[in-house]
C-alpha cells in the first residue's frame, strides 16, 4: 500500500527536481512555509530578489468501499504558486507559465500512476483561480492547481 510519503518522494524525484521547474522557481516546499516559525522564513520565499516559491501538500482521503469488494483511497496533491508582482512585469503570464510547466512535467515525467505510487488519476488537474495577496509588504499573486489520484485494492 502506498503512503503519502511514497507520493511525496515520487513528486520530488520526477517533478520538483526537474530542470524545467527549477529554472522557473527553485524554492519548493511540502509544508506551509508561511506558517513556519523559523529565523530564515524571509529567505525561504525569495527566488533571487523577488518573492517566488511553491508549496505543495499531498494528502490521503478516507477509504471508499464498493459493492464489488474493491476499495480505494483518494490522494490529492494541491500546489500553490506564489509570485511577486513588480511594476512593468507580466506576473500573470509568468505565474501561468509556472503552472503550465508543472502540468507538462507532471504528465511527461510522473505519469498517471504517480511513478507507481497510485493506480490511476482522474481526468486531469483542477485549476483554482489566481488571487492577489500581500507577503512581506509586497504585492503578490497566488495560483493553485490540484491533482487527484486513486489507489485501488481488494481486501
Amino acid at each position: 500500500m502506498s503512503t503519502v510519503n511514497d507520493c511525496v518522494l515520487a513528486w520530488e524525484d520526477k517533478v520538483w527536481s526537474n530542470s524545467t521547474i527549477t529554472q522557473l522557481c527553485n524554492r519548493i516546499y511540502n509544508f506551509d512555509v508561511l506558517n513556519e516559525n523559523s529565523e530564515s522564513e524571509d529567505g525561504k520565499i525569495y527566488f533571487d530578489t523577488e518573492i517566488s516559491f511553491i508549496v505543495y501538500k499531498i494528502t490521503r482521503g478516507l477509504k471508499q468501499e464498493y459493492l464489488t469488494g474493491q476499495r480505494q483511497y483518494p490522494y490529492k496533491c494541491r500546489i500553490d504558486v506564489y509570485l511577486e508582482v513588480k511594476p512593468d512585469t507580466k506576473a500573470h503570464e509568468k505565474i501561468h507559465e509556472i503552472i503550465e510547466a508543472i502540468d507538462s512535467v507532471y504528465h511527461s515525467q510522473l505519469g498517471h500512476t504517480w511513478d507507481g505510487t497510485i493506480t490511476n488519476i482522474n481526468n486531469g488537474a483542477e485549476t483554482i483561480d489566481t488571487e492577489s495577496l500581500v507577503l512581506d509588504n509586497r504585492n503578490c499573486l497566488k495560483a493553485s492547481i490540484e491533482y487527484t489520484g486513486y489507489k485501488w485494492f481488494v481486501e
